[in-house]
C-alpha cells in the first residue's frame, strides 16, 4: 500500500501543521500457537511543531477542507504579509510528504508510551478475566469427567478380580478412556497458555496530511477562542449542575462525538426514562455575534434530533455571561444557517440567534 499525504484547510488553525495517521497494534497467539492481531487502533497525530505531538479524532478530517496538492506559496500565503510563519518547520517543500525514517521513530516511540502500552494492559487484562473463566470451566469440567472414568474403571476392575472375565474389555476401555482424557486436560491446558501471550504488535504508518490555516480574512464566527471556549465551558457546566443536571465534559475525548458535554437529568419515576443533553458549546467575547458549527457538529446535530443542544454563551470576557439555549439547532435553524464550503463551516448569524433570543424570552414572560 502506497503512503497517502493530502492537504487540508482548518477554518480555526492560526499556523499549519500536520496530522500523522497510524494504526496501533498488539499481538499475541491463538489456541494453537499461531501469531493473531488481539487488537488494532487507528489513531490520529497533531503535530503543530517538530516532535510536539497531541492526540486528535480519527475523523478530523470531515471538518476540514480538502486543497490540492501541489499549489505554491503563493497560493498558500506564505511570505510577504501572509499569516503563515514561513519559517515554520512544517512549512518545507517535504511539509505534506510522509515522515522522515527518523520522525517516524520519533512517533512510533511516543505511540508505545501513549497508546500501545495502554491497549496491551487493557487486552491483558481482558485475556486474564476470560481465562480464569474458561480454566474453571475446564477444570470442573475435565476433572468430573476424569472421576467418572475412573470410578468406572475401578468398579470393572473389581469385577475383573473376583473373576468374571466378560467385563475385561469394558475394563480396558474405561483405563483408555482415562488416559485419553487426562491427555486431553493436559492438552487443552497447554492451548491455553498461549493465550496468556500479550505483546507489542505493529505500528502501521497510513498517512499525513498537512493543514494550513485560512490565507485570507473569515468572519469572527467561523474562528473559536480557545481562552473564550473555556469560559464557556465552566459557565455551562455550572449552569447545568444548578439546573440539577449531572454533566460531563467530552470535549477531550477526540473521539468525533460531535459535541462537548452529556447531561443527564433525574430519571421519569413513571417512565423510567433517563433524560439527556448533548450540548455543543460556542462561547463568544462580546453580544450578538455569529457562531459557526463544524460539519461533523451540524451532522450530529441532524442525527440526534431533539437531545442535541446548541448552548451560546456570549459577553464571556465581561462580567455577566449571557446564555441562549437551542434545542435541535438543525431543525430550529435549518432556514437560517449558511454553508460556507470554502472552510466547511456552518454559520449561524447574530441575527438568527438574537431572533431566537427573543422569541425565548417572550415565552418565558407568557409562562411566569
Amino acid at each position: 500500500m502506497g503512503y497517502q499525504s493530502a492537504l487540508f484547510l482548518d477554518a480555526d488553525a492560526i499556523s499549519p501543521y500536520r496530522i500523522h495517521f497510524f494504526e496501533v497494534q498488539v499481538a499475541g497467539q491463538d489456541i494453537k500457537g499461531n501469531p493473531v492481531i488481539l487488537r488494532a487502533k487507528m489513531v490520529a497525530i497533531r503535530e503543530k511543531e517538530a516532535g510536539n505531538y497531541q492526540f486528535i479524532s480519527t475523523d478530523c478530517l470531515h471538518d476540514f477542507t480538502p486543497l490540492e496538492l501541489g499549489i505554491g506559496n503563493r497560493e498558500l500565503g506564505i511570505g510577504g504579509n501572509s499569516s503563515l510563519n514561513p519559517n515554520s518547520k512544517l512549512l518545507t517543500p517535504n511539509s505534506c510528504q510522509p515522515p522522515t525514517p527518523e520522525e517516524q521513530q520519533a512517533l512510533e516511540k511516543w505511540l508505545k508510551v501513549k497508546t500501545q502500552m495502554k491497549l496491551m494492559q487493557e487486552e491483558r487484562e481482558k485475556r486474564e478475566r476470560e481465562l480464569h473463566i474458561r480454566q474453571d470451566y475446564l477444570t470442573k469440567a475435565m476433572e468430573a469427567a476424569i472421576s467418572d472414568a475412573k470410578q468406572a474403571y475401578i468398579t470393572l476392575s473389581g469385577k475383573v478380580a473376583k473373576g468374571d472375565d466378560t467385563y475385561r474389555v469394558a475394563r480396558d476401555n474405561a483405563q483408555n478412556k482415562v488416559r485419553t482424557l487426562t491427555e486431553r486436560y493436559q492438552n487443552k491446558q497447554n492451548e491455553l497458555n498461549y493465550l496468556q501471550l500479550v505483546r507489542p504488535g505493529r505500528l502501521v504508518y497510513l498517512g499525513t496530511a498537512l493543514v494550513i490555516p485560512p490565507t485570507e480574512p473569515i468572519s469572527s464566527g467561523m474562528r473559536n477562542d480557545p481562552e473564550v471556549e473555556a469560559i464557556a465551558m465552566e459557565f455551562v457546566m455550572n449552569y447545568e449542575r444548578e439546573r440539577g443536571w449531572t454533566p460531563e465534559d467530552i470535549s477531550q475525548r477526540n473521539d468525533g462525538s460531535g459535541f462537548d458535554i452529556r447531561s443527564e437529568g433525574q430519571t421519569d419515576e413513571i417512565t423510567g426514562n433517563l433524560p439527556i443533553r448533548r450540548i455543543e458549546v460556542k462561547g463568544r467575547a462580546g453580544m450578538n455575534q455569529d457562531v459557526s458549527l463544524t460539519s461533523n457538529e451540524w451532522r450530529r446535530a441532524q442525527q440526534l434530533g431533539d437531545t442535541y443542544w446548541l448552548y451560546v454563551v456570549w459577553n464571556c470576557q465581561g462580567e455577566q455571561p449571557q446564555l441562549l439555549t437551542i434545542q435541535n439547532p438543525a431543525l430550529v435553524l435549518a432556514g437560517e444557517v449558511k454553508e460556507i464550503k470554502q472552510v466547511t463551516r456552518y454559520i449561524v448569524g447574530a441575527e438568527a440567534l438574537a431572533k431566537i433570543e427573543a422569541r425565548e424570552s417572550a415565552a418565558r414572560h407568557k409562562a411566569i
